[in-house]
């Protein structure tokens, strides 16, 4: 896998094809980077341990613009040795067996050496502020409820500016009350925000 990320850091889930053959693990390398956002996407780069040691994750739920949901729904994997360790986040069920403490168990190191976990993405993903790059620490900054969860900004719908005004225009051949049944004010938002991002990655380039 490390090699695969060499040549490739990033993959994109293949969705469509997923749901075809009811399987969630079909993926496809990014072949243009930078990008300018990882929704669906897993993200293969060395991280540096608090010892200064680098060692390869894969990380994925990074929701560029976003910090404080990343900080809450950062999915991390670290490898040692060809094994691969899935960090639990502190709301995941398993969390008691794979937690911070058996993750430095892990990779044979006192948990001290171990976080804070350090990754910049910025070679690979347009932006320089965080959560671009960031650290992965052994307590989170904030705990917070399900409810509070699922209410912070998720970053905005679709896959592009492009996309999202696809389905505005589709939307307005229809009806009043079927445009408000699939949420056209929301997805119309979601358009104001890419093209937000997208004026922000043209003067980046």
């Amino acid at each position: 896998m490390p090699a695969d990320f060499r040549e490739y850091p990033i993959w994109r889930h293949m969705l469509e094809e997923e749901g075809k053959s009811g399987r969630d693990d079909l993926m496809a390398p990014v072949t243009q980077l930078p990008v300018y956002h990882l929704k669906n996407k897993v993200i293969g780069v060395q991280v540096r341990l608090a010892n200064g040691q680098m060692i390869w994750a894969r990380l994925s739920n990074v929701h560029i613009g976003y910090l404080r949901r990343t900080e809450q729904s950062l999915f991390c994997s670290l490898e040692k040795d060809g094994e691969w360790f899935n960090l639990a986040r502190y709301f995941d069920p398993w969390y008691r067996r794979h937690g911070p403490e058996d993750l430095a168990k892990f990779l044979g190191l006192p948990v001290d050496e171990v976080f804070p976990i350090s990754y910049d993405l910025r070679p690979y993903v347009f932006g320089n502020d965080p959560p671009v790059w960031g650290t992965i620490t052994k307590e989170p900054r904030e705990r917070l409820s399900r409810e509070e969860r699922h209410a912070l900004p998720r970053g905005p719908l679709g896959e592009s500016a492009e996309e999202v005004r696809r389905t505005v225009k589709w939307l307005e051949t229809l009806s009043p009350a079927e445009q408000k049944q699939h949420g056209i004010d929301k997805i119309r938002e979601a358009l104001v925000q890419w093209e937000e991002i997208e004026r922000a990655r043209q003067k980046q380039e």
